[in-house]
């Protein structure tokens, strides 16, 4: 499932919440009505451009010590090495895992939200392959939300080429390979305002997520509870 809209970094407050509900709705629909959730954060919080996952995760409402029957059972951490001991000592009845993503076209940095039940391969978006949290790997239901927060210099050439050659016949792709083909392919680049977009889509993205596990509280209740 993926909700893309072009003016995400900029809304108002009260734009972001709309957006919040469609996500944790469809959030909602994927999670299992009962049991515990695991909320794990992925990426490097020293990078802004990576801590998605990390800001996400300290805007969940943790509830597993609490004895409170109106609220679901969830826990969070951030890094998520150590998911599947602590997955194993929890026993939960799903995990959602959040991260930054590579994005795969320009226009979709900090535009659109993604979200699966395939799980995660961690760094494989920038070249960095580390052991998957799926399914498999973790013995439950794992639901993947991520929001694309860098794109390749060659996506950004190819999609910059696109555009000029839209009214004539060519193949961006093989230029812009062409093109970069004589500098290192793993130049990463993210937007200049990287601290502003990742707060605001953090706030977004907890926001959605508590929603959807504590559907006995208002999302005006819950929004309290980031600030």
């Amino acid at each position: 499932w993926t909700l893309t809209h072009p003016k995400l970094p900029h809304m108002l407050p009260e734009e972001r919440m709309d957006i919040a509900r469609e996500v944790a709705q469809m959030l909602r629909m994927m999670l299992p009505p009962q049991g515990d959730v695991l909320v794990l954060g992925l990426g490097n919080r020293r990078m802004t451009a990576d801590a998605l996952g990390d800001r996400v995760v300290s805007g969940i409402l943790v509830t597993r010590h609490m004895q409170e029957e109106r609220l679901r059972s969830v826990c969070a951490v951030a890094p998520a090495e150590l998911a599947l001991g602590l997955a194993e000592r929890v026993k939960p009845s799903a995990v959602i895992v959040v991260d930054a993503l590579a994005a795969m076209e320009t226009a979709h940095i900090g535009t659109t939200i993604q979200l699966t039940d395939t799980g995660i391969r961690p760094g494989s978006g920038v070249g960095n392959h580390r052991k998957g949290i799926t399914a498999e790997t973790m013995h439950v239901p794992v639901i993947a939300v991520g929001i694309p927060l860098v794109v390749y210099a060659s996506t950004i050439v190819r999609d910059a080429l696109a555009d000029m050659m839209q009214r004539e016949s060519g193949d961006a792709q093989a230029l812009a390979e062409q093109l970069t083909s004589g500098y290192p392919r793993d130049f990463v680049v993210t937007p200049r305002n990287i601290d502003e977009l990742v707060a605001g889509l953090a706030d977004l993205l907890a926001l959605a997520i508590n929603s959807a596990l504590q559907t006995n509280l208002e999302m005006e209740e819950l929004s309290h509870c980031l600030h």
